[in-house]
This record gives structure tokens, C-alpha cells and sequence, in this order.
């Protein structure tokens, strides 16, 4: 079984879904290190609760999940690294990419990074995963955060096989790219998270690509790089992709020494894709507008295509 640290004081939910507030700001906290506080009638400075503070300046914004899970159903919960990349969708150093933008959010789970890119002002996001029960429950978190206009759930799975979208030709009619094979995509039999014509034609205006605490199996994480790769091109010109990972340590008897496996196999397959650019972001330079624990280990990249020459 697998618990998200994000959930690891809650009450136990055991196989049942749970539903848990998370305050957030829609604008950045003012930063008051370089202002005075005011004084009281003794010359004391007055400075303001901070707990008091976030109550009045928070909003509430609500997920349902679950406890504890096996690792194949690792989506109906949120971990850590899903609220830094909603932190950041809500930056001003977004704001002009995200206003009316398509997204397209990949391995989604719970769905807060696509509710995030809908609070921020995108006009459509496509919330996609792979694990139908994961779909239901974020397309019950977007309605409840009435965003469920703008959030449009859908199946995608990474990866080669006979329901796989990875498969360039896929991707490359998926956006309108004159592809004569349209039936295999379409007629999918993913129920109320099939995709449909109207979607096709939406996502051939994509420009920004979302990945969230999707990177903790080598086979998945290869997939999903491979996904970026493939989709990348063929979208928007100047279309990004903002991938946030948590890197989980453990003590490895190849070299013996504390390492980050899944997060060091990420950046290994990234650099092996000779026409994507990454670099970092510093986390700390995306102001927190969640309440949470922002430890340490948490990565941000910005990938994007080398225009071809």
C-alpha cells in the first residue's frame, strides 16, 4: 500500500473516498520583509497573526481522494509535487500563457492541476489519465469546484499497445495533422471519457502541456517522456511542458549512497530526446499560494521543441 505524505494525518479513509479542503490565494501573499510593521501607543510593533491572516485571505477549494492504495490506483490520491505545479499555474509568470489557453494535463489523478489551469483563466483542459476510476473521480472534483465546463476528462494511456494514443501517427491526427487512420482514437471504448471530433479540433490549439508526480516507475516514466517528445512537435509552435516531480530518496547498493532513482531515470530519458530543451525552475521562485509542507525534494521542469532547422 502507498500513502501520499499529503494525506499521511488525515483521518483513515481505508478503501472509501474522502474529501479534503485545501485554502489556497489567488494572489500572492505581499511580501512584507522589507516593510516596517506598524507601531502600537507603547512604540511596539503590531504584527499581524499569521494564521488569522490566511483564514480571511484563503479560499477553499475541494478534493475527494482516497486513503492508502495499491500503486496501480496511486491516482485517486494527491501527492506533493501536483500542489507546487498548481502553485505555479496561478504565478504572474503564467498568467499570459495560461489566459485562454488549451491544456492538456497528463496522468491528472485527482484533477488539481487541471482545476488550477481552469482557475487560472485557461478556456479548455483536457484532464487525462489512464485509470478509469481516477477519471470519475476528477471529473466529480472539477464539477465541485465548478469548473466542470472548462475540464474536459479523458482516457490516454502512455506507452505502446493496442489502446495506446502514444504512437506519433496517433498524436499527429489527434491535432488535425491529415492523418487518414481517424477511427482508431475515436471510437475507443472509454465510455463518457472517449474522445470525440470537437476534442481533435481543440487540441490542435494546445499550448501547454501539464505532468504532475507522474514520475516514480522507470517503464512509465520512459512512456511519458516519449508521450512529450511525440506531442511537442506537432503542437503549437511555442507549446510547453511544465513537469513536476517529487524526488523520492532511497539508499542504493549501486554506489552505495542515497539516491533519487525515478527522478535521476527522468532526466536521463529527457536529455536522451535531442529536440526538447529543459531546465529547471527553481522552485523557490514560484510564490506559494497553497497551504502545504513545500519540502526540499520537489522538482519543476520547463520543457520545450527545438524549432526544426
Amino acid at each position: 500500500m502507498h500513502l501520499s505524505d499529503v494525506h499521511l494525518h488525515a483521518p483513515a479513509a481505508g478503501d472509501s473516498l474522502c474529501l479534503s479542503w485545501f485554502r489556497f490565494r489567488r494572489t500572492a501573499p505581499p511580501d512584507t520583509r522589507s516593510s516596517s510593521p506598524p507601531l502600537d501607543a507603547d512604540g511596539d510593533p503590531c504584527v499581524p497573526r499569521k494564521q488569522a491572516r490566511r483564514a480571511a485571505e484563503a479560499q477553499p477549494l475541494g478534493l475527494r481522494h482516497a486513503g492508502a492504495t495499491e500503486l496501480h490506483a496511486v491516482g485517486l490520491q494527491l501527492w506533493r509535487a501536483a500542489l507546487l505545479l498548481a502553485d505555479h499555474l496561478l504565478s504572474p509568470a503564467l498568467a499570459d500563457l495560461l489566459t485562454g489557453a488549451t491544456v492538456l494535463d497528463l496522468g491528472a489523478g485527482c484533477g488539481l492541476t487541471s482545476i488550477a489551469a481552469a482557475l487560472g483563466g485557461a478556456r479548455a483542459v483536457f484532464c487525462t489519465d489512464a485509470h478509469l476510476p481516477s477519471l470519475a473521480n476528477a471529473a466529480h472534483n472539477a464539477s465541485f469546484n465548478g469548473v466542470g465546463r472548462t475540464v474536459r476528462v479523458r482516457r490516454l494511456e502512455w506507452g505502446e499497445g493496442e489502446r495506446s494514443y502514444q504512437r506519433g501517427a496517433m498524436y499527429a491526427n489527434l491535432v488535425g495533422r491529415g492523418v487518414s487512420d481517424t477511427a482508431r482514437w475515436a471510437d475507443e471504448p472509454d465510455g463518457p471519457f472517449g474522445w470525440v471530433d470537437e476534442d481533435r479540433r481543440r487540441l490542435a490549439r494546445c499550448e501547454l502541456v501539464l505532468a504532475a508526480d507522474c514520475v516514480y516507475d522507470d517503464e512509465a516514466t520512459t512512456a511519458l517522456v516519449q508521450t512529450i517528445a511525440l506531442l511537442l512537435p506537432v503542437l503549437q509552435a511555442d507549446a510547453v511542458c511544465l513537469v513536476a516531480l517529487e524526488r523520492r530518496v532511497n539508499f542504493c547498493l549501486e554506489g552505495m549512497a542515497p539516491r533519487a532513482p525515478a527522478a535521476e531515470h527522468f532526466e536521463r530519458e529527457l536529455k536522451a530526446q535531442e529536440h526538447l530543451n529543459a531546465r529547471r525552475v527553481p522552485p523557490d521562485s514560484v510564490p506559494q499560494r497553497f497551504e502545504y509542507s513545500r519540502e526540499r525534494n520537489l522538482d519543476l521542469w520547463h520543457v520545450t521543441c527545438t524549432p526544426p532547422t
